[in-house]
């Protein structure tokens, strides 16, 4: 009988002790990643991945607008030297100037084309050439007799073509903004579902836990009853 006692007792803190081992497993698994989940695991490096993909896609996209913000104020500058040098051509043509006052025109006409060369040759956005493509030569204003015939008409033209560069440019930003602001928009979705992946997961460890306290809990019950039981089995020793 006293065998069977102890036995039986036995047998319950086994069951209780694998109980807890049981429930430690899950948890550890779920923390560390279960093997038998793997779709899950999957999903949510995917999901992190293209969070992180966008992000950077958003930054490179803001980057791209500042170069190109950059390129718009060169080419706001090389419109006003532009302009200034069309005021200088139309100066050009008062009957009262004499020769001097046209070659004084002429020389600061001169020193425009200079600084519109200089600038094309020089403007940089982190060593990237800005307006490379704008000059003097592009522009068809080189070595320009600012009081020739057709002068005025040249500068016009030369006028026109920065205008559609500053027109192209500002196109780019706004597809380059759009783009930031669906990134975002995408973004704020994934956002979403990965927080609401990490409820679950986080619920499925707060439950698994509860679980792990009571069968650890059990354990200890059961090694109680197991010395009590064996107090007892003592006790009946004694009495023979």
């Amino acid at each position: 009988m006293i065998e069977r006692i102890n036995t039986q007792v036995t047998v319950s803190v086994d069951k209780a002790t694998k109980k807890a081992a049981d429930a430690l497993e899950k948890v550890t698994n779920r923390l560390v990643g279960d093997p038998d989940n793997a779709v899950d695991r999957g999903v949510n490096i995917r999901l992190n991945a293209q969070y992180s993909e966008n992000y950077l896609q958003a930054r490179n996209a803001q980057d791209s607008i500042s170069y190109h913000q950059t390129r718009d104020g060169y080419l706001g500058s090389i419109t006003d030297m532009t302009l200034r040098l069309r005021d200088l051509s139309v100066q050009m043509g008062n009957p009262i100037l004499n020769d001097s006052d046209k070659s004084i025109l002429q020389q600061e006409a001169n020193m425009i084309m200079q600084d519109i060369d200089s600038m094309s040759e020089q403007a940089e956005f982190n060593t990237h050439k800005l307006i490379s493509d704008v000059n003097t030569s592009s522009l068809g204003l080189k070595g320009l007799d600012i009081g020739a015939d057709g002068a005025i008409a040249i500068i016009d033209n030369a006028l026109q073509q920065v205008n559609s560069k500053r027109a192209e440019t500002g196109a780019t930003m706004t597809t380059l903004e759009a783009r930031i602001d669906n990134l975002a928009i995408h973004n704020e979705n994934l956002s979403a579902a990965i927080e609401a992946r990490s409820g679950s997961f986080l619920e499925d460890v707060v439950e698994m836990t509860e679980s792990l306290n009571k069968a650890l809990i059990a354990v200890k019950a059961a090694d109680m009853i197991l010395d009590l039981s064996k107090d007892k089995v003592s006790s009946l020793l004694d009495m023979k």
